[in-house]
């Protein structure tokens, strides 16, 4: 998540709290920062998210939405306290912003990682606890709830985006109103595999997203495992046939990748968008003037109830083209290359800080 779009998400959570629609397991609005008695609460959250971010809201009123002027407080300092009522770490704090609501009311929001499940706390009488949410309230998790806590907290291996191309064309054919944008990415994904038993990727568990210099979104792209079998490179009539899986690696069966060993595994996009009106002009100008972009992946490793986040800046390697005919949908038909971008080649100097 960009500072952004945590941005534009608080707004919009202050905006249905005022209306009426109260907060959920996910976002806390509190009107001063929480005591340090109050560490069992934010643990309770955490554990009941499993893996989901969990969300704090300072400087507004739970009831309300209205907005407060909470103690002066520095947020680092605030979570070393809090951290001396936790057995081992509490939920780690990933991202730390002060957010306008509007003209003059600001408040401040924390994005917790909950990926360490179960978080504990100790007792007054010196005993330790494992509290879960319940609706409003906190109280201690029951053992199915710690077994799925367990079981959801499978070790996720680091991952890497190695390889990294996206091309757009625009085309324009007589039988339609419009010009139609198509975006082709092919990626090459690095999972550092680490433990003593295999990881599995499910193919719907991964996204893919595009965004232009200025981090605004261009599109989702649908995306699925391997380079193929929709790419017909020149000189190309068929798509290869996959190689057979390794004993030991990264591979790709028909819906899920699993990983035994250090290794890579492609994915692919394709995306087409036909434009009607002269909206589609905003995409294709932003892409025609971009020189970099920005490409998002979020892959869900299967029993860890989390995704992997992984962001590349790409850099333009291929400038404007100029428009050609298009014989293989009509003798009419034209297309026009907007670009190419990819990851930018440090061959040259290896050791390139750039």
């Amino acid at each position: 998540m960009t500072p952004q779009e945590l941005e534009s998400l608080v707004r919009d959570r202050v905006q249905a709290l005022r209306r009426g629609h109260n907060e959920d397991d996910r976002f806390e609005f509190k009107s001063d920062w929480p005591t340090v008695d109050k560490a069992r609460q934010l643990a309770a959250s955490a554990n009941r998210l499993a893996g989901e971010p969990l969300f704090y809201v300072i400087g507004v009123d739970e009831r309300s939405g209205r907005a407060v002027q909470p103690s002066p407080v520095e947020a680092g300092e605030w979570l070393a306290r809090l951290s001396k009522q936790f057995d081992q770490p509490p939920p780690r704090l990933d991202m730390h912003r002060v957010v306008q609501l509007d003209e003059t009311d600001f408040a401040t929001a924390l994005v917790f990682s909950t990926e360490d499940v179960p978080y504990v706390v100790k007792t007054d009488s010196g005993n330790r606890d494992v509290p879960m949410r319940s609706g409003a309230t906190t109280r201690s998790a029951h053992r199915y709830e710690l077994v799925d806590m367990l079981a959801a907290n499978v070790q996720v291996p680091p991952m890497s985006i190695a390889e990294a191309t996206v091309r757009a064309t625009l085309h324009t054919e007589p039988a339609n109103s419009g010009p139609r944008l198509e975006l082709v990415c092919v990626m090459r994904v690095f999972v550092g595999y680490v433990g003593d038993s295999a990881v599995t990727l499910p193919a719907r568990g991964i996204k893919m997203r595009l965004r232009d210099d200025s981090s605004r979104l261009i599109a989702n792209l649908p995306t699925s495992l391997g380079s193929g079998p929709s790419f017909y490179w020149p000189g190309m009539e068929h798509a290869p046939s996959p190689p057979p899986p390794p004993r030991f690696g990264v591979y790709i069966r028909e819906d899920y990748v699993v990983a035994t060993a250090p290794g890579e595994f492609a994915l692919r996009a394709d995306f087409e968008q036909a434009f009607t009106s002269s909206v589609g002009n905003v995409e294709i100008g932003r892409l025609r003037d971009s020189d970099t972009l920005s490409i998002d992946v979020a892959l869900r490793v299967a029993m860890a109830n989390r995704d992997v986040h992984l962001s590349q800046e790409l850099h333009r390697t291929e400038l404007l083209g100029r428009e050609e005919s298009d014989p293989y949908v009509d003798e009419r038909a034209t297309q026009r290359s907007l670009g190419a971008w990819s990851i930018r080649d440090a061959s040259a100097d290896p050791w390139s800080a750039d």
